[in-house]
C-alpha cells in the first residue's frame, strides 16, 4: 500500500502567493514585532523542507512495507513446508503433527449432510 504523499500545502501556496503580492509594492518588508520578510521566507522554507522530509520518509516506509509483505509470504511458505516435513516424518495422524500446528486426520470431521427424506 503506497502512502499518499503531499505536494505543497494550501498554507504554503497561500503564503507564497502573499509574499509574491507584497513584493510588488515592498521590496523588503518589515512590519515590526518579527513580521519581516526574512522570517516569512524562513517559515515558508521550513514547511517546504518538512513536506519533502515527510515524503521521503513515506517512500522509505513504502519500501519497508513491501519488504515486510514479501517476508511474511516467505515465512508462510516456509511454515507450510516445515509442517509438511513433520507430516512426512511422523505422519499426519501423529501427536507430533498436532503439536506442530496441524490437525490430525483422525480428528477431521467429515461434512455429512443429514439425509432429508423426500416428501411426495
Amino acid at each position: 500500500m503506497a502512502y499518499r504523499k503531499r505536494s505543497t500545502s494550501p498554507e504554503q501556496d497561500k503564503a507564497e502567493n502573499r509574499l509574491s503580492g507584497i513584493k510588488q509594492f515592498e521590496t523588503k518588508f518589515d512590519f515590526g514585532n518579527g513580521l519581516n520578510q526574512d522570517a516569512y521566507v524562513a517559515a515558508i522554507k521550513n514547511v517546504a523542507d518538512l513536506t519533502k522530509k515527510n515524503n521521503d520518509l513515506l517512500t522509505q516506509v513504502d519500501g519497508v512495507s513491501t519488504a515486510l509483505d514479501q517476508a511474511e509470504k516467505d515465512l508462510a511458505t516456509l511454515s507450510s513446508r516445515v509442517l509438511s516435513g513433520v507430516a512426512s516424518k511422523y505422519t499426519q495422524d501423529s501427536i507430533e503433527y498436532e503439536k506442530a500446528g496441524g490437525v490430525r486426520t483422525s480428528e477431521i470431521k467429515k461434512n455429512r449432510k443429514a439425509a432429508v427424506p423426500k416428501t411426495t
